[in-house]
């Protein structure tokens, strides 16, 4: 289907696409198209889930930035948590709580060594940098399908890089209800773009890491009245670092199918929670941009 020429501009530099909507763009092109019409690539700071996540993570991030014994690193995530309520005011604080408490008085948090990296700041100069919630730019390289040539532009923010025997892997922190099967497969593209991202910051040998699934603490915590979990926590990725370049083909070819004016949709359980109220929500949205009526490209 012909799309308006705005999709040329689809994972340019100035209109990086965001590492959360890369399987948006596998799943169903004609979602990320909308929301580029809507200005809307860059995510916004979400509704009450998407919000007690985000906080959790402010938690967490300073919780292994932060050097001294087991109470001091505790102190400053609370104080991390505080210090960013503001910014995410429809968060639950005791839905935070249920996350992060059993989060840092697991021994495998407390225990977890982050990856250090050295890393040039806007002054120039290189510093030794926690690889916790970091910020990444990278690109992929044009599919050939791709007609303008140009490199793909991603960016997203790194959970966390554990050196985990020796090896530095993309750990990622959900605290959504899904679970850990649906977790490995649904944020496998994210991760493997989380760890070619990597790998163009200088981590050589950065390989896929497991996935923690938060929500796994207080089902425990419900169903057996304690905080600690030992499974449904920790979820490892089939996927290799031989697989990233397999996994990321599909978004290349997506980027460049749009690229060259062409959409699809792509029909599934993940309408439930498109923006555009589904199938036909968004159907009717296309139907009604003034783009579509300037036709494909070219």
């Amino acid at each position: 289907m012909g799309v308006g020429s705005m999709a040329t501009f689809l994972a340019t530099k100035d209109r990086p696409l965001r590492c959360s909507k890369l399987a948006h763009l596998v799943k169903c092109s004609m979602r990320v198209y909308l929301l580029m019409l809507e200005e809307s690539l860059i995510d916004d700071e979400g509704g009450p889930a998407a919000q007690i996540g985000s906080l959790t993570h402010a938690g967490v991030a300073e919780f292994h930035r932060h050097p001294g014994n087991l109470l001091k690193r505790k102190k400053a995530a609370w104080d991390a948590i505080k210090t960013h309520a503001d910014k995410f005011p429809l968060a639950d604080p005791d839905e935070v709580r249920l996350f992060i408490t059993p989060y840092m008085d697991d021994p495998r948090n407390q225990e977890a060594k982050i990856w250090v990296q050295p890393l040039q700041g806007k002054d120039g100069r290189f510093r030794d940098t926690p690889m916790v919630e970091e910020e990444v730019y990278f690109t992929l390289p044009p599919h050939p399908l791709d007609p303008t040539g140009e490199p793909i532009h991603v960016w997203g923010h790194l959970d966390q890089i554990r050196d985990i025997n020796g090896v530095p892997k993309v750990v990622d922190l959900k605290t959504g209800k899904k679970t850990g099967w649906e977790l490995i497969h649904d944020h496998a593209i994210q991760i493997s773009a989380y760890c070619f991202g990597a790998r163009q910051l200088g981590i050589k040998g950065c390989q896929p890491g497991p996935i923690i699934r938060a929500y796994g603490y207080r089902t425990t915590e419900a169903r057996e009245q304690k905080l600690l979990s030992p499974d449904g926590v920790f979820f490892n990725s089939p996927v290799s670092w031989d697989d990233v370049e397999l996994i990321l083909e599909n978004v290349r070819m997506h980027v460049g199918l749009m690229r060259a004016g062409h959409i699809q949709f792509g029909p599934g359980p993940h309408c439930t929670f498109c923006e555009f109220g589904g199938l036909s929500g968004c159907l009717q949205r296309y139907k009604d941009s003034e783009l579509l009526q300037l036709g494909p490209p070219g």
